[in-house]
């Protein structure tokens, strides 16, 4: 009997073993947070700051999304090269190439939304409307992934959007028809964005044991086809020399931000998921916001604190276990 109980004990230990989490991959995770929340501040304020002296971007905002693609294409076959590759791993199939165009259009809509807002509310206005984006995730994750909510994960959704409200108080009356457009243009990215996001997630965990680059590169691919599709249409002429006009240092560090930021974002997704994805990028509300008042751009206003507040409340009530 006592040897029955020993082996039932090693056999808890050994279980226990295999489903504890190793410690690089908690690093890793965390790793990927960090990176993630740094490069998404540093995308917005460097968009603002590649804007021209009368506030206007001296550039064609449509070129920026192709490039960028582009670049992340290059990154990702050169991680690819880097990257052990079990067999089977970089098997691409027509349908499932044609499948990733369905978050390649959102995550386009997203990131040429993205120029309009930063342009007619500012870069932390941009953060704290992003929030919008974990109660679109969740609705999607629950129709898409099947994914349960308990309450108390609801009730810190519903806190969060109480929290961003909070904060658009003062700014939203008086608003002009320019401020109306950059909310409206902001609801449409929340909803692109979150739904691209979960889409890419479920093509993601379908396939878990294959590459995370070679995803992404199909993904990439459409993005840079409609990048460059909407180019062609638009109204000025397409030509190689005005496709980098007012091009500087700035708007090469907001090209290589982007990149580097979606590459990021696939990691989290894949490895955690998009609630994750959404409440880390929310953090970079406090990070932008304190930049932008030291530099003088941007005054604390009540309504704004206590909605700060609230949000903050709402990422301990929507964790608590």
């Amino acid at each position: 009997m006592f040897r029955m109980s020993l082996v039932s004990r090693n056999e808890k230990v050994q279980q226990n073993k295999k489903t504890r989490k190793p410690v690089t991959d908690i690093y890793f995770k965390a790793f990927c947070c960090c990176s993630l929340l740094c490069l998404s501040v540093s995308a917005s304020l460097l968009t603002e700051f590649s804007k021209n002296s009368e506030g206007i971007y001296p550039y064609n905002s449509l070129t920026i999304v192709p490039i960028v693609e582009l670049l992340k294409i290059i990154i990702s076959v050169f991680l690819l090269f880097l990257s052990p590759l079990p067999n089977g791993s970089c098997t691409v199939t027509f349908q499932r190439f044609m499948m990733y165009s369905i978050p390649a259009v959102c995550y386009f809509v997203s990131n040429n939304c993205l120029f309009f807002i930063v342009s007619d509310l500012g870069a932390t206005q941009f953060q704290i409307l992003g929030n919008l984006k974990i109660i679109f995730n969740a609705l999607f994750l629950r129709y898409f992934l099947k994914r349960r909510f308990k309450l108390h994960q609801w009730k810190g959704l519903t806190l969060l959007t109480l929290g961003v409200s909070l904060t658009q108080l003062e700014t939203i009356s008086g608003a002009g028809s320019q401020e109306i457009r950059g909310y409206t243009v902001a609801l449409l990215s929340c909803i692109a964005s979150s739904f691209g996001g979960v889409y890419c997630e479920k093509l993601l965990k379908d396939d878990f044991n294959a590459v995370i680059h070679v995803a992404n590169i199909q993904l990439y691919c459409w993005g840079c086809v409609f990048g460059i599709l909407l180019l062609l249409i638009s109204d000025r002429r397409f030509e190689f020399a005005y496709f980098f006009e007012g091009y500087s240092l700035v708007v090469i560090c907001v090209i290589l931000t982007l990149a580097l930021t979606g590459i990021c974002v696939s990691y989290v997704v894949k490895h955690l998921d998009n609630i994750v994805k959404s409440f880390v990028t929310s953090f970079g509300i406090f990070a932008t916001a304190i930049i932008r008042i030291q530099r003088g751009t941007e005054h604390l206003r009540h309504s704004f604190v206590i909605g700060l507040c609230v949000m903050t409340l709402s990422l301990g009530i929507y964790h608590k276990k």
